[in-house]
């Protein structure tokens, strides 16, 4: 019996044009990256830290509304860490969409 790759999992991909992705690049640079305090690896995907304030809730929020509709290949959740003062973004989805979430981070923060 011979296996094809019909069936395998695409890697992750935005679904956006590449116009719409490099706008989407600049909001995540202006409204989260340069506020990430950390990052931490998952099993099956990224969390990143930001301070816990009512801006970043909020920024938070939007973000992962917005990643929803073009990432759909992944799962989001806020986590507040109250003790610490953190608020933790969770990303997990299929293999390899740790490396695109941390590409998206560190493209947004080194974005002009």
């Amino acid at each position: 019996m011979t296996t094809t790759n019909d069936d395998a999992i695409p890697p992750p991909a935005c679904t956006l044009p590449e116009a719409e992705f490099q706008r989407r690049t600049i909001e995540i640079r202006q409204d989260i990256a340069r506020r990430v305090t950390a990052t931490y690896e998952l099993k099956e995907g990224l969390a990143f830290c930001l301070p816990l304030t009512d801006a970043s809730l909020a920024e938070a929020e939007a973000f992962v509304e917005l990643e929803q509709r073009c990432c759909g290949f992944a799962d989001f959740a806020i986590r507040r860490d109250e003790p610490n003062s953190s608020l933790w973004v969770e990303i997990r989805g299929p293999q390899d969409t740790k490396a695109f979430f941390r590409h998206l981070l560190r493209r947004a923060v080194a974005a002009p």
